[in-house]
Order: C-alpha cells, then structure tokens, then sequence
C-alpha cells in the first residue's frame, strides 16, 4: 500500500481509462460509417434498379411508337394501293364505256352505210359494169401513151408516187383514223 504505488496505480488506471474510452469512442465511428456506408448502397442500388425500370419502360414506350409508326405506315401503303386499284378499275371502266361507245357509233355508221351502199350498189352495179369495161381500156390506152411519151421518172417522183400510194420507202404505211 505504498501511496507512490497507489498513485502510478491511478495513473495507469487513468491512461488505461483513456485508452478504452478512445477505443469505444473508435467503434462507434466504425459503426457509424458502416452503417452510412449500408444505407449509401442501399440508396444506389435503389436509384439503380429505378433507372432500369425507367429505361424498360422508355424501351417498351420506344417500341409501341415504332410498332403504331409501322402500323400507321402500312395502313397509308394498303390506302395508296386501294387508291391506284380504284383508279385502275375507273379507267378500265371508262375504257370499255369509251369501247363501247365507240362500237355503238361505229355500228350505227355501219347501218347507214351498208343502206346507202346497198341502194347506190344496186343502181351502180348496172352502169358500173358497162362503164368498167370502157374504162380499162381507156386506162390501159392512158398508161401505155404515159409510159411512150414520157421520160423515165426521177427518184424524186418515184418517193411521191410511193408515198401517194401507201408506201414509205418500200414498206406499207399503215394510217389510222379515229372517228368520233
């Protein structure tokens, strides 16, 4: 029971209390700052699995855009083919209207002429066949004086005799009339 005993013993106990109560007050820092540290990623993993639900959701928002897009797309290209088929079929029909019209005018000037042929014809066929002996001969008595008298015909002439007749160069030349 020295008292100088005592006193180191107090000191000890003193500097030992300091240390335990600095140590505490470390574990207690430690635990702290491991807890910040949980809840910290707690709140990122949180945030994270946010983003990603927003980004799914903005993918899946995307892709019905696209999807009503390519819906919208295809419905104006069936409108577009539905519109050249309707116009199609209109200019079919009035092709065969005009057809048919065409016929109708055709047949009707057909009739009248077959009428008037027919009685001109009858009246014709008397005199044409006197007159058609006569003019033979007078065309075959015409040609060989031409053919006598005349000198040979220049290519000039014989490109306007062909053409007057129905040829170009040789070959037929097909006309065609459109009556209306």
């Amino acid at each position: 029971d020295n008292p100088i005993y005592k006193i180191l013993k107090m000191q000890s106990n003193h500097r030992l209390h300091k240390l335990l109560k600095k140590a505490f007050e470390e574990e207690q820092r430690r635990k702290a700052l491991e807890e910040e540290l949980k809840r910290k990623a707690l709140e990122i993993e949180l945030k994270r699995k946010a983003l990603e639900e927003e980004l799914k959701r903005k993918a899946l928002e995307e892709e019905l855009k696209r999807k009503a897009l390519e819906e919208e797309q295809r419905k104006e290209e069936e409108e577009q083919i539905q519109a050249q088929l309707k116009s199609q079929k209109e200019k079919s029909k009035w092709n065969e209207d005009e057809n048919i019209i065409q016929d109708g005018k055709k047949k009707g000037k057909n009739k009248k002429k077959d009428k008037d042929e027919k009685s001109m014809n009858e009246s014709d066929s008397e005199s044409e066949s006197e007159n058609e002996s006569v003019n033979e001969n007078k065309i075959d008595n015409q040609r060989q004086n031409n053919i006598r008298s005349s000198p040979p015909p220049t290519l000039q002439q014989q490109q306007t005799n062909s053409q007057q007749m129905g040829y170009s160069a040789g070959r037929p030349v097909l006309k065609f009339y459109v009556i209306f």
